[in-house]
């Protein structure tokens, strides 16, 4: 297959919205029996609606945007298999939830992302900020080594040099403080056993390790927050580094806080109060790439026997959407039209307490975060070391979060 150099001409998935009504499909060879839908996200089968004349079967349907069916054209008549009939529905009317703010919880600790250290390698003078990456290019020069990339035999792998040459490097991280964090707070970092951690002058140890975050590698190191002050604060990180060195990489800080990006100053906060509809990044959580749970309580939805309840999210930010009724799961939508049937969940009671859950992505916490385009038509290790033109030092975040308010939708069916 040759690879399409033009691949950047076409659109974002996102923004594929084409949509295809009274779809016919027919003409498979020896079709004789009635054909079957599989649903592979809840593993139900159903018979789809059919057309039937002198040729065989037809089959009549409609393909939402990015939507797909698949269809099985059985061989013999008799089927031993739980097979349900495709229900068609109207809409009766829509309930929109208007909310300007969001009571919400977060699944993680927010996240401040420290990935431009001042550096200092052997006696020498600090030396303006730099990338982290970029930084540990210019160790691995002085050193005469190879940078890392995609193809290196990656360290675990890598055979150990007994004696070899190495060089102290020191990496110092600024942030500021508005409003001191509250509890516990986390550094997450590759291999702390390879670092003195001095924080504000106070000196970690690498035995307190607490854990790990997002993965195994990155593992974390509590603090109190008693260590932080209003205004400035510094991490400086000091090694001993060499070939056997596995490398630099971004470090974290994780607690109870928000997070104010002014250019690319990064400040710490308080946590929003609440949500507003809209991108979370510009809430506080720039670097968050967890979950938010959106929270609301609707009154009772008064429909009839014969009508069902769906919920819609018009628009979002994420991987996907898990919806929550009085602290029961009811299930995950992902692609249009984002509707989810709540009637089992809903239908007699007063009031609901809804939870709408958006699930998020490691993009705005790990990166590429100074890549000139924000959505990359390809993402490898160059994206996260481009230079020139295509390298930008302000951070590009993407948007995340419940970008539009949902909706009730009764429906009754044809």
């Amino acid at each position: 297959m040759e690879w399409d150099i033009n691949i950047g001409k076409y659109c974002l998935v996102r923004d594929r919205k084409r949509e295809f009504k009274n779809v016919i499909i027919k003409n498979f060879p020896d079709w004789k029996y009635r054909p079957i839908e599989l649903n592979p996200q809840t593993g139900e089968i159903y018979y789809p609606e059919t057309i039937k004349d002198e040729n065989g079967y037809k089959i009549k349907t409609d393909f939402y945007a990015l939507s797909s069916h698949l269809y099985v054209i059985p061989k013999k008549k008799e089927i031993n298999l739980d097979i349900k009939e495709t229900k068609k529905y109207e809409i009766v009317r829509n309930l929109k939830i208007e909310k300007e703010k969001w009571e919400y919880i977060l699944t993680e600790k927010n996240v401040l992302v420290l990935d431009m250290p001042y550096f200092k390698i052997e006696n020498g003078n600090w030396q303006e900020k730099k990338e982290i990456l970029k930084v540990d290019r210019e160790v691995r020069r002085f050193l005469g080594l190879s940078p890392r990339g995609g193809a290196m035999v990656q360290p675990w792998a890598r055979k150990k040099n007994k004696n070899p040459k190495s060089v102290k490097v020191s990496l110092k991280y600024e942030f500021h403080i508005e409003e001191l964090p509250k509890g516990e707070i986390k550094i997450a970092l590759e291999k702390p056993e390879l670092y003195e951690i001095y924080i504000n002058g106070y000196k970690l140890s690498s035995d307190m390790k607490s854990g790990w975050w997002v993965d195994k590698s990155l593992e974390t190191i509590n603090f109190a927050p008693s260590i932080l002050k209003i205004g400035k604060n510094e991490i400086i990180l000091e090694t001993d580094y060499n070939e056997n060195h596995p490398g630099f990489e971004i470090i974290y800080l994780l607690g109870d806080f928000g997070v104010k990006l002014v250019e690319n100053d990064l400040i710490i906060t308080g946590l929003p109060e609440t949500l507003k509809t809209g991108d979370w990044t510009e809430q506080g959580l720039p670097f968050y790439s967890g979950n938010v749970g959106y929270i609301s309580v609707i009154e009772k939805i008064d429909c009839d026997e014969k009508e069902k309840i769906f919920l819609k999210i018009p628009e979002f930010r994420g991987v996907g959407i898990r919806i929550f009724i009085d602290g029961k799961e009811v299930g995950v939508v992902a692609w249009p039209p984002c509707e989810i049937d709540i009637t089992d969940y809903v239908k007699g009671k007063d009031r609901i307490n809804l939870i709408i859950e958006i699930l998020g992505h490691r993009r705005n916490s790990h990166g590429p975060l100074h890549y000139s385009e924000k959505w990359p038509v390809w993402t490898g290790p160059y994206q996260f070391v481009s230079e020139g033109n295509l390298w930008k030092d302000k951070y590009q975040i993407v948007p995340c979060g419940l970008m539009e308010n949902p909706e009730i939708i009764i429906k009754k069916e044809k």
